[in-house]
């Protein structure tokens, strides 16, 4: 049997039919678990279990110009409208932005060998190497990489299919971006999202990090630098929303105690009000939505800006807070948080509202833990405690990046 032109899984009545037409697929995730446990010292037998943590690859002046879209000068001072008030027509999207934070996005139960055979078929049809994939993330969307595709090799990335819009928009922008000149993690030369079953698979150069470190926050200071001062991109961009599903993700969490679950929800209120009270001296205008140095890589001498899936129309103060944030709980230096203000024109630690995005950051940290706290993860757990602990204590501690 196949499926739109493609073999589908290797199991049951299908695996017969092949036998006895005498036809064979090969199927690369069986060598490479046998190569991986093998070097490992246990032996493969039997179905393969997908882990569910995978290992990563290293983490990785002047005023802004106005823009056409933009109701307030970046000279002034802008206010972000509130959540009842309607965005501007040429910020609106064709259809309803979807938040990241959306439960419903999220795919981590699915049975072992459906994301091997969304992998195997979108890859077909990519015309890409199969050889060797390896998997290197299980978070917002699953991240696989091709070592023996393209030039330097091919990532892969795996999101529901409710992700389709965003997908398409993040291969899009990254296209405009790179014509314009800017260092952004680049879309392979495929066509692309290839959409299968339920899900929806975009590919991207892979850059190599050779062990290096992350980039400093002064790299990503100059970079945001130069994405605030491009022109609009011809795409339609979702208006900037913090913690738009923050509530619902609270909610599907029930682990955890009511108490502290009534108390984010209140505090989620709280930091949108006083959000949209506040006035931004940097406009308003296309922002890349979750800059901080970890979305960052090198390429030789040079650093880009990666992961694209959430774009938006917003102020731009929300991109230089997430480094704050890290000087706050991660443990970012003083002299880091100079050299970021230094590079990007602007220290947005002298504007009265950095509290406030500040605090948000501090909720939106809290998804990822409390879905893998929900799913029965021990450790998400612990951290989602500690993280929830020291917010209603109102304190500094550091937290842990995991």
């Amino acid at each position: 049997m196949r499926r739109n032109g493609f073999p589908l899984r290797r199991s049951g009545p299908t695996r017969q039919a092949r036998r006895r037409s005498g036809r064979t697929v090969t199927w690369p995730w069986r060598a490479w678990t046998t190569r991986t446990r093998a070097s490992a010292g246990t032996t493969s037998t039997g179905r393969r279990r997908r882990s569910r943590r995978f290992s990563t690859c290293p983490r990785r002046r002047g005023s802004v110009s106005s823009t056409r879209r933009s109701p307030r000068s970046v000279t002034g001072q802008g206010s972000w409208p509130a959540a009842s008030t309607a965005p501007p027509a040429s910020c609106r999207t064709a259809s309803p932005a979807t938040s990241s934070n959306d439960p419903a996005l999220y795919h981590r139960d699915v049975p072992d060998l459906v994301l091997p055979e969304v992998l195997d078929a979108a890859c077909r049809r990519a015309g890409l190497d199969l050889a060797g994939a390896t998997p290197l993330r299980n978070h917002a969307n699953d991240v696989y990489l091709l070592p023996f595709a393209g030039s330097s090799g091919v990532v892969v990335k795996i999101a529901s299919k409710a992700e389709r819009d965003r997908a398409t928009r993040a291969v899009r922008l990254t296209l405009w971006l790179v014509e314009h000149g800017f260092p952004c993690t680049q879309p392979a030369e495929v066509e692309q999202p290839v959409e299968f079953g339920d899900h929806v698979v975009t590919f991207w150069r892979f850059y190599p990090q050779n062990e290096r470190g992350v980039p400093s926050a002064g790299h990503l200071g100059g970079l945001l630098h130069r994405l605030h001062r491009l022109p609009d991109p011809p795409i339609e961009l979702p208006p900037a929303a913090p913690l738009s599903s923050f509530a619902e993700v609270v909610a599907a969490d029930l682990a955890l105690p009511e108490q502290d679950r009534q108390w984010l929800i209140e505090e989620r209120a709280r930091l949108l009000e006083d959000f949209h009270q506040l006035t931004f001296p940097l406009g308003v205008g296309f922002i890349h939505g979750d800059a901080y140095p970890g979305n960052t890589l090198w390429d030789g001498p040079d650093v880009r800006l990666g992961d694209w899936d959430e774009p938006a129309w917003g102020p731009r103060e929300l991109d230089l807070a997430n480094t704050v944030h890290g000087g706050l709980r991660f443990g970012r230096s003083t002299a880091e948080l100079d050299a970021f203000a230094a590079a990007y024109g602007y220290d947005p630690r002298d504007w009265a509202g950095i509290d406030t995005l500040v605090r948000i950051r501090d909720l939106h940290t809290l998804s990822s833990f409390l879905r893998r706290a929900a799913r029965g993860d021990n450790a998400a757990a612990v951290e989602l405690e500690r993280r929830v602990g020291s917010l209603r204590r109102g304190d500094g501690a550091s937290w842990v990046a995991t």
